[in-house]
């Protein structure tokens, strides 16, 4: 679509189109650290139960 602000020929974004760009790569850094401190996590617990385990 000519003239369309997502057709910019300079491939730069500005206005509405550069903040809806910058949150959705915002929300996909946070689901990325979230994986990682989920799976940490998930570790961590799971070192907790065997070592419960362990002394009963």
């Amino acid at each position: 679509m000519a003239g369309s602000p997502s057709q910019n020929l300079s491939g730069t974004l500005t206005g509405s189109a550069r903040k809806l760009k910058d949150g959705a790569a915002d929300l996909h850094n946070y689901i990325l650290k979230w994986r990682v401190l989920n799976t940490e996590g998930a570790d961590i617990v799971n070192e907790i139960a065997n070592i419960k385990l362990e002394k009963m």
